[in-house]
């Protein structure tokens, strides 16, 4: 799937400076295209996670091409982790890349645990929709995330036994957020070791959804 790609660049630049290393995957005919964030880097997250990497794999054969990245201090990108307000710029630049590269096409986040919270918090209304994989939902102040959404609409894949934010507290957390729906990931923990199929299955039947009635 990535050779059909491979003209695309395979690194990224932020606002700020950095540069990030980059992997696409998927068609160039895709119907949409997803922006796929990592865990938390000071912990070994990086683009290689099981949940990114298994997104990366699925979603291409349902037609939506993806795009993931190391965010700053990560594998072979520049600069240092920023706590989250910089890896804001991150995620920026690659919906900037996604939107270049599939001129109007819709444009999809998909963020997991640390990238989750980041995508939370980076401005979505260029984005035809967010999920929001096993959001901790303080890794910045929780009304960064609500108020940088917006409308747009919001799945979280809430793990039933998540160790930093079970399903039950999230949903009470984000219940003032529009257009937002929880679905549990029925016997999981955070790090979705076997579940990573019904992520992407999620992942794919929101996207079809949103598209549907967008």
């Amino acid at each position: 799937m990535t050779d059909d790609l491979a003209p695309l660049p395979d690194r990224l630049t932020t606002d700020d400076g950095e540069t990030l290393s980059a992997e696409w995957s998927g068609d160039r005919d895709s119907r949409a295209v997803a922006v796929l964030t990592h865990p938390h880097p000071l912990y070994g997250g990086d683009r290689h996670n099981i949940v990114p990497a298994a997104l990366a794999r699925a979603l291409p054969t349902h037609g939506i091409a993806t795009l993931r990245f190391d965010f700053r201090g990560a594998g072979d990108s520049t600069g240092t982790h920023g706590g989250g307000s910089d890896e804001v710029a991150d995620v920026t630049a690659a919906i900037d890349a996604a939107t270049a590269a599939f001129p109007g096409v819709p444009v999809f986040g998909v963020g997991y645990s640390f990238g989750a919270d980041v995508l939370l918090a980076t401005d979505a209304t260029r984005l035809a929709g967010v999920v929001a994989v096993a959001p901790p939902l303080a890794v910045l102040p929780f009304e960064m995330l609500g108020s940088a959404r917006g409308s747009t609409p919001t799945l979280l894949l809430s793990p039933e036994h998540d160790q930093f934010q079970p399903a039950g507290d999230a949903e009470r957390a984000v219940v003032d957020w529009d257009d937002t729906t929880v679905t549990t990931v029925a016997g999981a923990d955070h790090f979705l070791v076997g579940a990573t199929s019904f992520v992407a299955d999620a992942v794919v039947a929101f996207v079809e959804t949103t598209m549907a009635t967008g």
